[in-house]
């Protein structure tokens, strides 16, 4: 879906420059513009927050999963031995992005 959905907004963005290269030569009036610009912009608006809703309801089900793995890793990561804690850390965590000696991104593994 967040596919299709990227895929609507370079298709919108290619025809708005459609429009414009139009209007250049000529092809099209001012007030044909408009109208097009007008239509494009409701659009690429309501895709944007098509969008941003599908990345919040996927945030919100992967933190959901993430948790849900962290209570069953719960015991091997108050474990004393640290190998048994690195090993349960490596389950959730994909990577760790530092630069300038400060925190970056955490990016976790979510199944």
């Amino acid at each position: 879906m967040q596919e299709e959905l990227e895929a609507r907004l370079e298709n919108i963005e290619r025809r708005s420059q459609r429009q414009i290269e139009a209007w250049e030569k000529e092809l099209i009036t001012d007030e044909d513009l408009i109208n097009a610009k007008k239509r494009i912009e409701k659009e690429r608006k309501e895709t944007l927050e098509a969008l941003q809703q599908l990345k919040q309801e996927n945030s919100g089900d992967n933190m959901e999963k993430l948790s849900s793995k962290v209570k069953k890793l719960a015991d091997e990561l108050d474990s004393p031995d640290r190998l048994v804690v690195k090993n349960a850390v490596r389950q959730i965590v994909d990577s760790i992005t530092i630069t300038d000696r400060q925190f970056a991104e955490i990016l976790w593994l979510v199944d």
